[in-house]
């Protein structure tokens, strides 16, 4: 029997051998589960999980573009469906878009929940099924958005109230600003809108209409922020520390120059015009 290599994009050679094997078995295993039905979308998404684990920054990119021509988003798309729905034993009684739509984050979690009853219960879930469970929990009433991505809004609160900040990006209940060309995670509670209504101060008027968002869920969106911002803070403080220590070698040098020129003067004090030796007394006295 006559194989061939498949040659891929992909360098390989930068990984250690352990990681270069998992990862080369797991390409293979996706890619035959690609040819299949959607019902294996579950299990591309748990070896996609794997792979990105595994990978270092910068080269999980570079491994889906190269294997796949596959985005970030795409192979998102299938770790998504892998997290919400990892518990049930196989996906074969989902349609495949069903999955996908039960799993995106702009669904209600009971209408998940009930899908997966339903499936329990040995009722498979079309797409019309997902579709209508989806509308159900669905809340008419939602109220829109605040802030959306390019919206220009101010700082309601600390250092730097009034300053006006642009919105990169809403994750949940953390609004990404740009101020000054650097991005830094707010809470709601922290801006105001461009008409200057400020925004409630209790985390619980955060909690979505739906009741999913609990006060806890809250608390734990003030933790991603303080997370985020002491990382940030971090590495402002590893660059000044950095940058004085570079300030402390200058410095060092400097003194050597100094040391060099006043020994210099020692030795040629002699030789000096009188006009001149005075002006060097004061010079040699000063590195005392």
């Amino acid at each position: 029997m006559v194989t061939a290599e498949v040659v891929t994009g992909f360098d390989y050679s930068g990984l250690d051998s352990e990681t270069r094997i998992i990862v080369q078995q797991r390409c293979g295993e996706v890619r035959s589960l690609i040819k299949r039905s959607g019902a294996d979308i579950l299990e591309i998404g748990q070896k996609l999980i794997e792979v990105r684990d595994r990978l270092k920054h910068g080269k999980w990119g570079a491994w889906l573009g190269a294997e796949f021509e596959w985005s970030i988003d795409t192979a998102e798309n299938y770790m998504r469906v892998a997290r919400q729905f990892g518990q049930i034993p196989n996906g074969s009684d989902f349609h495949a878009r069903a999955l996908y739509l039960l799993a995106s984050p702009n669904t209600p979690p009971e209408a998940r929940e009930e899908a997966i009853a339903l499936v329990e219960s040995g009722q498979p879930v079309s797409l019309a099924t997902a579709r209508s469970l989806v509308q159900e929990y669905k809340t008419p009433a939602q109220k829109p958005a605040l802030f959306a991505q390019g919206d220009t809004v101010q700082i309601a609160e600390g250092e730097f109230k009034g300053r006006s900040v642009v919105v990169e990006k809403v994750e949940g209940a953390v609004i990404h600003c740009v101020s000054e060309g650097k991005s830094q995670p707010f809470l709601p509670t922290e801006l105001e809108t461009d008409k200057g209504q400020a925004i409630g101060k209790k985390p619980q008027q955060w909690a979505a209409p739906n009741q999913q968002q609990t006060l806890l869920g809250s608390y734990e969106s003030m933790l991603q922020v303080e997370q985020e911002r002491c990382s940030l803070l971090e590495k402002q403080l590893a660059a000044m520390i950095q940058q004085s220590e570079q300030t402390i070698q200058s410095l060092e040098r400097e003194r050597v120059h100094c040391d060099q020129l006043r020994e210099l003067v020692r030795e040629i004090f002699d030789e000096l015009p009188s006009d001149f030796q005075g002006r060097a007394a004061q010079l040699l006295a000063r590195g005392r």
